[in-house]
């Protein structure tokens, strides 16, 4: 058993949080230090979990965020809960746990837990379980599929997009939409006010907007990100393309197109741009995720750019705290009824958000 968990805070620890990332085999972008300091504000703390064995480590990046910040918990509530950053996280190894050492890192943890009044957990796992430490004591849960791109299949990563979209791509061309790589200040502005609006045109929940910050610092505090812009032939930014990349992978963070850009295809071209970059600059497959819900039209358009790239995709869920759970599951029905008039029906985990 470990003798201490560390307990790392992103900012503060930054030098050995980075030294303990770079120990792990796959250096996953979601677990780096600088990334996950941009979700930390007033009420977030960004921190990562760490324990040292006999013949490896664990390093588990995790946001902790006070309930007090939720209109219907109150101020005065010192309850947390327990999530990751935007992307896929859990507990990641090097070198080798063994499951008395996995037992006893999870016994910590629960100590932990116990001590900040966690109340629930909810983990998006790595699409490599094999790279992360078994949850013992959660639940993982099979939520949906998730889809891949094999950048090492083809000698043209492109080559196994559906005809379709390769039709699409074709489309944009004629219309001249010409694409590149955006490295300056005011190109990666352009792209959030495009995310923004796309966020607007879907009626996104608030948690998938992000501030003119965060956009700033994930340019120039993670050096792991890289942005494609497309352009019509008269300087109209019509869609980009925002992924974060490990040695050996790209992920695709975020996308967004005008309106326009999606009736001129736009999207897919400009998505297309950037694994065919990716691929070159030789990872190994680029992640583009998975849909609001299980097969639905985003899954299906994202399917398109690999027809056999299905993969699973597991969250870990754990609840701390039974009692003060179901409690805040009460308190959120209450203030919905108050603010509404009608029921609050949760639709994720935890319940209560």
């Amino acid at each position: 058993m470990a003798a201490e968990l560390r307990v790392l805070d992103a900012q503060v620890d930054h030098a050995e949080w980075l030294r303990r990332w770079r120990d792990t085999p796959s250096r996953e972008p979601f677990s780096h230090p600088a990334y996950c300091s941009l979700f930390a504000e007033e009420g977030i703390r960004a921190t990562a979990l760490a324990a040292d064995f006999a013949d490896g480590s664990v390093l588990f990046p995790v946001l902790v965020k006070d309930l007090g910040r939720e209109p219907w918990a109150g101020p005065d509530d010192r309850r947390r809960d327990l999530s990751v950053p935007n992307g896929y996280g859990g507990p990641f190894v090097a070198g080798t746990v063994s499951e008395q050492e996995c037992a006893g890192f999870w016994r910590l943890v629960d100590g932990w837990a116990c001590q900040e009044r966690l109340v629930a957990g909810d983990v998006r796992l790595s699409l490599h379980l094999d790279e992360v430490l078994p949850m013992r004591g959660w639940e993982t849960v099979h939520v949906s599929d998730n889809v891949v791109v094999d950048l090492r299949a083809r000698a043209d990563p492109c080559a196994g997009f559906s005809s379709s979209l390769r039709r699409n791509i074709a489309r944009a061309g004629r219309s001249d939409v010409e694409i590149g790589q955006a490295r300056d200040v005011v190109s990666w502005e352009i792209f959030r006010k495009l995310y923004t609006e796309t966020m607007n045109r879907r009626e996104a929940r608030s948690d998938y907007y992000f501030s003119a910050a965060f956009f700033a610092g994930l340019r120039s505090r993670f050096e792991d990100a890289g942005l494609f812009l497309a352009y019509d032939a008269a300087g109209e930014a019509l869609s980009g393309e925002l992924f974060v990349t490990s040695p050996s992978r790209s992920y695709s963070l975020f996308s967004a197109s005008s309106s326009r850009g999606l009736k001129v295809h736009a999207n897919e071209a400009v998505k297309s741009e950037a694994i065919r970059h990716c691929a070159d600059s030789g990872r190994d497959c680029y992640v583009l995720g998975g849909g609001n819900a299980p097969d639905d039209g985003l899954f299906q358009y994202k399917l398109r750019f690999a027809p056999q790239g299905r993969r699973a995709y597991y969250v870990g869920r754990r609840v701390f705290d039974r009692t003060s759970y179901d409690a805040l599951v009460g308190e959120r029905q209450r203030w919905a009824l108050r603010k509404t008039g009608g029921p609050y029906v949760p639709d994720r985990f935890p319940a209560y958000r």
